[in-house]
């Protein structure tokens, strides 16, 4: 099953790419492919010590993100999604296509 991951990344300590990838681990070895923001981040030039986003970064991230959901038949929410407003976007839409919900 291909799931992605959601969680609070903006004021988190290296963006919150260690739960991230931690999560991707753990739903790896459970024979899952995964789809994380934090890999995705990575792809483009974002990393954990980045400090200063390109101007039109969260606009193109935004896109990135919705457009993979539409690949994948669950959500793995990361504790603290609820205080993301990503996380809270995603998991709505998530919810809107009838995608298996799962929380860490």
């Amino acid at each position: 099953m291909n799931i992605y991951v959601a969680g609070p990344m903006t004021g988190y300590s290296d963006h919150n790419f260690p739960a991230f990838d931690k999560a991707q681990k753990l739903l790896e070895a459970e024979g899952h492919r995964v789809l994380s923001p934090a890999q995705l981040d990575r792809a483009v030039g974002i990393f954990e010590d980045t400090t200063e986003l390109p101007p039109d970064f969260l606009r193109e991230a935004i896109a990135r993100d919705i457009a993979t959901i539409f690949f994948c038949q669950a959500i793995y929410l990361l504790k603290g999604w609820e205080n993301s407003k990503g996380a809270r976007a995603e998991k709505a839409l998530c919810e809107w296509l009838g995608l298996e919900i799962r929380y860490e």
